[in-house]
C-alpha cells in the first residue's frame, strides 16, 4: 500500500526492477486516483477519496463549534 498513486508508480516500476511481477508475485494500491495511473501497465489499483466532500465537512465541522 503506497502513499499515493505516483508512489505506488514507482515501487510498481521498483519492483519489476528487481524481477518481482505484479500482480503476479505482489498487489500495490495507490490513494488518490490520479489520471496518469490508468494508463499505466500493469494497472494500478488505487482508492479516490471524496476530497470536495470531506472539505465540506470539515468547514461544517468548524463553523458549528
Amino acid at each position: 500500500m503506497a502513499f499515493d498513486d505516483l508512489t505506488a508508480l514507482g515501487a510498481i516500476r521498483g519492483a519489476d526492477e528487481g524481477a518481482v511481477k505484479v500482480p503476479e508475485h505482489c498487489s500495490v494500491v495507490g490513494f488518490d486516483d490520479v489520471r496518469c495511473p490508468s494508463l499505466a501497465a500493469p494497472s494500478l489499483t488505487t482508492v479516490r477519496q471524496p476530497l470536495e466532500a470531506m472539505g465540506n465537512h470539515a468547514v461544517n465541522i468548524v463553523m458549528k463549534a
